[in-house]
């Protein structure tokens, strides 16, 4: 199987040779299934790259705001309207981001859902300002081969909010959060990634570890 044929049959359920691993990294590597690049590195990825799963980095709202100095939430907190607005003007920035990636030709999006934790949002800010624009933006993407969902946050994220949003693959830090694949696996049907042997696809940050991972996959 090629990189690409192997994470789409991992997050459709499809029969594997062995786990696939997803790398995200700003310099692609070749030792990986799928790779997660920025958009700036979107083109030259596509082109190098091409028997694997290619996914442009897309920031959802909370966090695209945060990059450009902006502090969402609180502007939520201070004045509801303005808020409102800013948040709507910058979700269709993202929508925009993810339409460029599919027309470039990526497989899918890694989006970065970030905000959906204790140290950002309360349940209730996040329920009711952001999840139903999150699953609103995924939904763009829902045509794409692969997408990824990665929950950002180490400190108890609310993953019980996020566990039914549109993606082929919902992705976590199960080391930092200690939240085991076993547990999400209550809460949603579909494929799951993260750094760990039991997930149906390996996330890392390391071309080193996926290399020692390939290493050891079956011939």
């Amino acid at each position: 199987m090629t990189g690409r044929e192997r994470l789409v049959a991992a997050s459709r359920g499809g029969d594997l040779d062995c786990q696939p691993i997803v790398v995200w990294s700003e310099s692609p590597g070749h030792v990986a299934d799928g790779i997660c690049v920025s958009m700036a590195g979107l083109q030259d990825a596509l082109r190098t790259h091409p028997d694997q799963a290619v996914l442009g980095e897309i920031l959802s709202p909370i966090g695209r705001a945060a990059y450009f100095g902006l502090d969402l939430v609180q502007i939520l907190r201070d004045d509801p309207e303005r808020g409102s607005e800013e948040l709507q003007k910058i979700a269709d920035d993202v929508r925009r981001g993810i339409e460029r990636a599919l027309d470039l030709g990526a497989d899918g999006i890694f989006y970065r859902l970030i905000g959906a934790m204790p140290a950002m949002t309360t349940p209730m800010e996040y329920g009711g300002h952001f999840l139903e624009v999150d699953r609103e933006l995924l939904s763009t993407a829902q045509g794409a081969r692969i997408n990824l969902l990665w929950i950002e946050g180490d400190d108890e994220p609310y993953l019980d909010f996020v566990s039914d949003l549109p993606a082929s693959l919902l992705g976590w830090d199960v080391v930092s959060t200690g939240i085991e694949i076993a547990k999400v696996r209550s809460m949603r049907t579909g494929a799951l990634c993260g750094p760990d042997a039991q997930a149906d696809v390996y996330f890392t940050s390391s071309f080193d570890e996926a290399a020692r991972l390939r290493e050891n996959r079956p011939a």
